[in-house]
């Protein structure tokens, strides 16, 4: 309990909300909070606050609090004070001062006392950032199902309203991850996720203390991959909004791909039984005309083993690519096909690791390897090589050893 206030800040929302980095803040967000902290502080905030910009512009400081420490630091004074913080005209304070609101325990009725300050509040600053993270504190004040700009829920009304706003592409994704986050999802959340960082939303998403330590473009895949993540995940989605995300991402790779949809996609396919369309589609982007879609489909398809059956033709045609040709065979041997043998044989004197992690599944085809693998060894470049060669020969012998997953291949 924080002195003075009455708040409580949650140390479980803590815990799930910075899964990814649960040290200190970054050097960006701890200035912020220093420079807040200072303008809290008191009748001398104003020559804190400028000292400390001073002295900040210099090495990086080590600061000794976590962010648990940090934020009851700051509600020490009391929610009121950080609130007016908000609209401060450092956007830096600003920035912090909505995160720092946004990690409070409040129960529904101190949100919804705050509710009507939080919208003036938003209407009144024009640092669009500081508006974003206000979306964010704004949301947790949005009814739970959140799926319907419905007239007596003023908050999930306005995020329905901003997730429209087609000139402005970061308050449109925050707008989609804040409602995400509360367990609406639909195509319309679903669509400004992506075109939101399609467009470029993410930029008025980065200066946030939420992305110091990952991309925007992360935190979205993150948020259809249905993982732990970036402003904590409350609800577990429900199978009808696993059909609705797999419908939605199918249709954006089929209709029209861009390389997040791609990403997105490829880290839906753990759910096999549910994601094998988004495979297929994945398969005939093979073929694309952009080189980066087709590294980007292919990258989605390997880190998955065993590859889906249904790519396996696409991935033999896919061998003669000069952007993706060898990763294909690489991917096709994986899979025990003899069409990557040609491919493999070729590259196997360059003692490229792929192959080994290749030739690793392909015990079929023995007869056909044994020679040129035996040829190697019989003059190996060095001793990781013999290794290397060896374990692939052991592991034929023991198919059982071969372990299943393959996420971690280096492409």
């Amino acid at each position: 309990m924080t002195a003075g206030s009455g708040v409580e800040v949650a140390a479980s929302a803590f815990a799930d909300d910075f899964a990814y980095d649960l040290d200190a803040p970054g050097e960006a967000s701890g200035e912020a909070l220093d420079l807040l902290l200072a303008d809290l502080a008191g009748d001398q905030a104003g020559d804190l606050a400028a000292d400390l910009a001073h002295d900040l512009a210099g090495a990086p400081v080590e600061r000794p609090y976590e962010w648990l420490d940090a934020l009851a630091l700051a509600l020490e004074h009391g929610v009121e004070p950080v609130l007016r913080r908000v609209a401060h005209p450092d956007p830096r304070i600003g920035r912090i001062a909505a995160h720092v609101l946004a990690y409070t325990c409040l129960d529904a009725a101190a949100l919804a006392a705050l509710l009507p300050r939080l919208l003036a509040c938003f209407d009144r600053v024009e640092d669009e950032t500081v508006r974003a993270a206000l979306l964010l504190v704004i949301s947790r004040a949005a009814g739970t199902s959140a799926t319907s700009a419905t007239a007596d829920d003023p908050a999930a009304r306005m995020l329905r309203e901003w997730l429209a706003a087609a000139d402005r592409p970061g308050l449109r994704l925050t707008a989609a991850l804040a409602l995400e986050r509360g367990g609406a999802y639909d195509e319309a959340v679903a669509e400004a996720l992506v075109s939101g960082v399609a467009e470029g939303g993410g930029a008025v998403l980065e200066p946030l203390a939420w992305a110091e330590w990952r991309s925007v473009e992360w935190l979205v895949a993150y948020a259809f991959e249905e993982r732990a993540g970036w402003f904590g995940r409350r609800y577990a989605p429900s199978p009808e909004r696993k059909r609705t995300r797999v419908a939605h991402i199918l249709r954006l790779i089929s209709e029209a791909p861009t390389q997040l949809a791609v990403e997105i996609a490829g880290g839906m396919l753990y759910d096999r039984p549910r994601s094998q369309p988004l495979a297929a589609a994945l398969g005939r982007l093979l073929s694309h005309p952009e080189p980066a879609l087709r590294s980007a489909a292919l990258f989605g398809l390997a880190r998955h083993y065993p590859p889906p059956e249904v790519v396996r033709d696409d991935l033999a045609r896919a061998q003669s690519d000069p952007v993706i040709g060898w990763k294909a065979s690489v991917t096709l041997g994986r899979m025990d096909d003899a069409r990557a043998l040609p491919a493999l044989l070729t590259a196997l004197p360059e003692r490229r690791r792929e192959v080994y992690i290749a030739l690793r599944r392909m015990s079929a085809h023995a007869e056909v390897l044994l020679p040129a693998i035996q040829t190697r060894l019989a003059a190996p470049a060095d001793e990781l090589e013999t290794y290397d060669l060896t374990q692939v020969l052991h592991e034929w012998e023991h198919p059982e050893e071969v372990p299943e997953h393959g996420w971690w291949l280096p492409y």
